[in-house]
């Protein structure tokens, strides 16, 4: 029987890559918003407002879910108002193109080359949420944002823990220490650890990143003995290290990634990070 391999990217603790996802997604965010002020300068047309919203309609599939989605209201040259949807998809933040439609459905691509012209894109109908942001800013908006954080937070931090949570909190409270040896060393997999080891009658193999007691990665060798812990009723699930340090690592990646990230992302929208101009009251 094979342990299940459960290891962070190149061995750093849960939370650390949890914070290191909702950064980066922050950051193709705060791009975003760089990048539509530069179009808009392009163009000549002044930015009145522009709003996050985490799923478009209008590319479900290569849009969808993203941090690079805005609704941007905007001035011309005429003095009138435009609606435009910038689209993420892709590396938008990497190779520095944006997708652009307006509010009546004509779609244009953007890119770094030439931003004051544009190419057709495809034709369809865009949502107007105008009135949503008006929901959200009311008294009712309010508690129904509480609401909605914490039943998102819940459901998140439920599914998280399932993951590593409950097998590291069975572990730590009621592990117990075996001697395995190491099989195998993948410097290219993350530095994990390949090792096996015998409860009973039955040989379980697993495949950890190293942790104190254990020497760290680069001083072991093949065939060297490490000590792991796992839960007797449960042997084929193991741990290369100390499981309450463990534990204590996934118990703070399960509240930051269940809690603050549904937090990040519903913030994000209910403020919408209304930059409003003067000139548009």
């Amino acid at each position: 029987m094979n342990g299940e391999a459960k290891m962070n990217l190149n061995g750093l603790p849960n939370y650390l890559v949890t914070v290191l996802i909702i950064y980066f997604f922050w950051r193709i965010n705060a791009i975003t918003r760089i990048k539509i002020d530069r179009w808009a300068k392009d163009r000549g047309v002044d930015v009145l407002s522009k709003v996050y919203v985490p799923w478009h309609w209008y590319y479900p599939l290569c849009g969808g879910f993203h941090p690079a989605n805005f609704r941007v209201t905007a001035r011309n040259a005429q003095g009138e108002k435009e609606i435009y949807w910038i689209i993420g998809g892709g590396f938008l933040w990497l190779n520095d193109e944006i997708r652009v439609t307006n509010k009546g459905g004509k779609a244009h691509t953007m890119t770094n080359g030439k931003r004051d012209q544009f190419s057709d894109h495809s034709t369809g109908p865009t949502p107007d949420t105008t009135h949503l942001h008006k929901i959200l800013y009311s008294p009712l908006g309010i508690k129904a944002f509480v609401v909605t954080w914490m039943i998102c937070a819940s459901v998140a931090s439920y599914l998280l823990a399932q993951k590593y949570w409950v097998s590291y909190y069975r572990i730590a409270n009621h592990g117990v220490s075996e001697k395995a040896i190491v099989l195998q060393l993948l410097p290219e997999n993350h530095n994990l650890v390949r090792y096996s080891y015998k409860f009973g009658d039955k040989t379980f193999e697993g495949m950890r990143g190293s942790f104190p007691p254990n020497k760290s990665f680069n001083n072991l060798k093949v065939g060297e003995e490490v000590t792991i812990y796992f839960d007797p009723q449960h042997p084929e699930t193991s741990l290369l290290g100390d499981p309450k340090a463990i534990f204590k690592d996934e118990t703070i990646a399960v509240m930051i990634g269940g809690i603050a990230f549904p937090l990040l992302i519903l913030l994000t929208l209910f403020f919408g990070n209304r930059e409003i101009s003067r000139k548009q009251r």
